[in-house]
């Protein structure tokens, strides 16, 4: 099954959050086994989420509501391995990871400064998002496989631009060759 790449919309409290699949992160790591390197390869899942439809983390664009303000969000998350989570600071074990590599201007308030992590309102949002988050992961069991597959098809097209860019060369280069035998040719006669 495809899944189209839109983005899908959940009410929560307090708003509705946006969730659109993003293209895998690739990751490589070397092994040494048996004296032997091996390339070991890694697709994470990942997806973006927030508060506004456009992406753009703008409160005048889409919010959440807590406690009377407007909050916005904005995240990408990594889809961890079943049995890789991690612990969050309340003992529960968390399969979504957010993406630092990746930043999306994370949590803020409705005059755009940053939520410190200790406040009850970044907690909050987060609960917010990872609910949703699963909840999206419920009614989209394929959408990992979209993920990578998108991934797949920016290598693919990566390498196109870069093999259509060595064949413009290697007949620029033929060219040049040529030019230089029919000097030589000419030399000769």
């Amino acid at each position: 099954m495809k899944i189209e790449r839109e983005a899908y919309e959940y009410e929560v409290e307090g708003g509705t959050l946006y969730v659109t699949i993003e293209m895998a992160k690739r990751k490589t790591e070397i092994d040494w086994k048996n004296d032997e390197r091996q390339t070991i390869e890694t697709l994470i899942p990942r997806v973006r989420i927030s508060s506004d439809p456009e992406f753009k983390s703008e409160v005048e664009h889409g919010f959440l509501k807590v406690r009377g303000r407007k909050y916005t969000t904005e995240y990408t998350y990594d889809r961890l391995p079943d049995g890789q989570g991690h612990l969050d600071r309340h003992g529960l074990t968390m399969n979504w990871s957010t993406d630092v590599a990746s930043y999306a201007r994370g949590r803020r308030n409705d005059k755009g400064k940053q939520l410190d992590y200790e406040t009850a309102t970044y907690g909050v949002l987060a609960k917010l998002e990872v609910a949703t988050l699963k909840r999206f992961e419920a009614e989209h069991p394929d959408w990992k496989t979209e993920s990578i597959r998108l991934r797949f098809e920016w290598e693919r097209d990566s390498h196109d631009v870069k093999a259509k860019q060595l064949q413009e060369r290697a007949e620029k280069e033929q060219a040049e060759a040529s030019r230089w035998q029919k000097r030589i040719d000419e030399l000769a006669a």
